[in-house]
Parts: structure tokens; sequence; C-alpha cells
């Protein structure tokens, strides 16, 4: 299958292809009907403003250049960098969060002169209280879009960089309820069928080989 770039806005999607057929092989194996077909970069601008990008389905771009697409629709937003991290302990359970009425994985923005990696690693101590965190690998990047009143832009695109964890620390967990975050557990990864979360998180867990 050719690059298909991956906008999560709603909880549903926004993908930039080159042809409906790669993404029909694409919802075909993750089951993420019905959507909505827009022909070009100009008037998929066009319909998410109209609609306040408040969207109720997937929405397909249609390009020659899908990567040409992605990177000119992230100029229309306020771009920020977080990092966070798919936590595995030696039972090989995940680290989840509950926050907003969702199972979450930790997760946060990237200071100022702050590597990746390194915040990575503070969001999920902040948020969890779990130490002696290691990054195994890094994992793939989700994108989403969220309304912000702070910038001129409207609306904010994060892009979430995402490690690989483990540790030995299983104990002691607290959540962070400055941050929202009500709970904090460890579960097994086919447990996180059964749970309220995001798409954004299952897709991730499952590029990552875990579902």
């Amino acid at each position: 299958m050719k690059q298909i770039y991956k906008v999560f806005l709603n909880n549903f999607s926004i993908f930039f292809t080159d042809s409906c057929t790669e993404y029909d092989s694409l919802i075909n194996a993750v089951h993420c009907k019905p959507y909505k077909v827009i022909d070009s970069y100009h008037n998929l601008i066009i319909f998410l403003k109209h609609v306040n990008y408040i969207i109720d389905q997937d929405l397909i771009c249609v390009g020659k250049n899908p990567k040409m697409l992605f990177d000119a629709f992230k100029l229309q937003f306020q771009y920020v960098v977080a990092s966070g991290g798919v936590v595995q302990n030696t039972d090989n359970k995940l680290l989840i969060i509950y926050k907003n009425k969702y199972w979450d994985l930790p997760k946060g923005k990237v200071n100022h002169k702050e590597s990746i990696e390194s915040a990575a690693i503070r969001e999920v101590q902040e948020e969890t209280n779990v130490q002696n965190l290691k990054i195994v690998t890094n994992l793939i990047s989700t994108y989403h879009i969220y309304k912000c009143i702070y910038n001129d832009f409207g609306f904010t695109l994060k892009e979430t960089k995402w490690f690989l964890m483990g540790t030995n620390v299983m104990s002691n967990l607290a959540p962070d309820e400055s941050e929202g975050i009500s709970a904090v557990k460890w579960v097994d990864p086919l447990e996180m069928k059964n749970l309220k979360t995001y798409r954004s998180i299952n897709f991730l867990l499952k590029k990552s080989g875990f579902l």
C-alpha cells in the first residue's frame, strides 16, 4: 500500500492519499466507514471551514502528491509537538491513564530545548508516577486537531511522537490529578479493545503490534 497520511479530528480521520482504492483497502482492514471523498485540497479546506471543523465521518482528500497535501494542510494550523510513551512492564502489560472520560496513554508537550525522548519520559513519570523508564524504540507519530482559543489560527495541529518504553516498576501508581487524570492502571493490551479510548490510540497500538 502506498503512503497514506492521517490526521484525527473529533475522533474521526482525515486521510490524504492518491487514490480511493488505497483507502478502500485500509478501511476494509480497520472497519472505519462511513466516509466522504473530497477531490481536492482546496475543497477540503472549504468544507472544513464550512462545518467549523466538526466532522461526523472520515474524510478522504485525494491528490497526486499526498505528502505535499499533508504538508500544506499543516500550515493551516498552529503546529505543536508532543511526545508520549507506550509503556510495557515485565508482565507485558501496558500503562494507561483515565482522562476526560477516555482511557488514554501518557503524553505531553515538549518543552523549549527539551529532547522529545526526555519529554516522553518526563510526561510518563509526571502523569503516572512510574519510574525507571527505559526507551526501547521509537514508534509512529499520530496527528490530531483540536480547538484552541489562545492562537490566531483558532485550531491547533498536534504531532505526538511515540516511544515504546519498558520498566520493572509496577507499583506506586499515582494519577496526576492537576492534569485531569483520575486513574492509572496496567492492562493486558487486548483489553484495550473493550475500553473507551480514542481511535488514534487504537491506531497506534495496532501499528505497534499490540492489537
